[in-house]
């Protein structure tokens, strides 16, 4: 309401034609949605928009994704089209515009988390293309105008994200090429058939799998049906293999952080370095495990998320917020950094120590 009041007074003063009419346009439409429904192309993406930055406000902001905004806007995209109230340059326009404002919302974090996520950046996805709940290539006109803004925009939001299966068309892997070899690296590539095999595999139904949206960096959810904490929390793997190499210690300290494991000197195999590493990592991710289960109890008791709650299938249905576990899916995910070091110590540590033996376990340490 307060938006079109303002856009009708900035258009009693607007002395340029073009521009005033577009305000009165955008007052019009701010008088009906998200209240009304939207009933045309630009009343979707404006109904689009508010709910998006009221949830962003709602949950702190981070990896509210719009989601798979080239399939569920595609039947006004349509509509309009066939009724010659819409044509393809205008409603590039209106999504760029909506690509632009998402640039606007950023997260209030404290002066510690600023400085640590550098820029403000926010994760906002947008995925195009990809498979529709039948199996079908779902790629449209709205996928291709997406492609042509992430390639023309290029700006800190939002992130593009293309799905790409077996039956996707040529059209689509032309374009990808096309922007990629460009001054920048996107839009990212997903596989279909890969990523709909790995969601099934954890409890996703077919049909969400087939339907999954890509938020913040790389995680595959199912949008309208799933509470992901999808970066809960970073797990340092390559602390555990210290600990491990240092009976629970890190190097240089003699301040039990892990668990009491046996010295290297008594360690006569891999087998020994993996077992001591194991139960390094158990014990580390089960005080990781309870400090989020603390985090997600206050969430529930502090932070209700109603707007969030109304857009999620599962909680309107069983009267139960997000944060309490309304969702139809509800998960959280913890990032395990070092992986790579990890792996490579231990493969350096089978070669040296125990297959050519250049030098004992306890010189390796030392």
């Amino acid at each position: 309401d307060r938006y079109a009041a303002e856009a009708k007074a900035m258009a009693v003063q607007e002395s340029d034609p073009v521009r005033k009419q577009e305000l009165l346009d955008i007052a019009a439409v701010c008088s009906r949605v998200p209240r009304q429904g939207a009933t045309n192309f630009h009343e979707a993406v404006q109904s689009m928009t508010l709910a998006h930055i009221a949830i962003f406000q709602e949950t702190f902001g981070e990896t509210t994704c719009p989601g798979r905004i080239d399939q569920f806007l595609r039947p006004y995209y349509e509509k309009d089209l066939a009724e010659a109230r819409i044509d393809r340059a205008q409603a590039k326009e209106i999504l760029g515009a909506f690509c632009v404002k998402l640039c606007e919302t950023i997260p209030m974090h404290s002066d510690v988390a600023t400085s640590t996520l550098g820029g403000l950046t926010s994760w906002e996805v947008v995925t195009i293309g990809g498979q529709d709940s039948e199996g079908n290539d779902a790629t449209n006109e709205l996928s291709f105008i997406l492609l042509e803004l992430a390639d023309e925009l290029r700006m800190r939001q939002p992130n593009f994200h293309v799905r790409l299966n077996e039956n996707t068309p040529t059209g689509i892997y032309d374009e990808v090429i096309r922007v990629n070899f460009g001054p920048g690296s996107a839009p990212a590539m997903y596989n279909d058939e890969t990523i709909i095999e790995s969601m099934m595999n954890v409890g996703y139904s077919l049909e969400d799998a087939r339907d999954y949206v890509a938020i913040g960096c790389v995680e595959p959810t199912a949008p309208g049906k799933t509470l992901g904490s999808t970066d809960a929390g970073m797990y340092n793997m390559a602390l555990a293999l210290e600990m491990a190499l240092n009976e629970g210690c890190q190097f240089g300290s003699d301040r039990q952080i892990g668990v009491k494991t046996p010295p290297v000197s008594s360690m006569k195999s891999m087998d020994d370095v993996l077992d001591a590493y194991k139960v390094q990592v158990k014990h580390q991710l089960g005080k990781l495990h309870a400090d989020l289960q603390k985090c997600e109890q206050f969430s529930a008791k502090y932070h209700p998320t109603p707007i969030t709650s109304a857009t999620l299938e599962g909680c309107l249905e069983q009267g139960v917020c997000s944060t309490q576990g309304g969702a139809k899916y509800n998960f959280s995910g913890i990032q395990g950094t070092g992986m790579a070091v990890v792996a490579d110590s231990l493969g350096a540590i089978e070669s040296a120590v125990f297959e050519d033996k250049w030098l004992t376990l306890e010189e390796l340490v030392a």
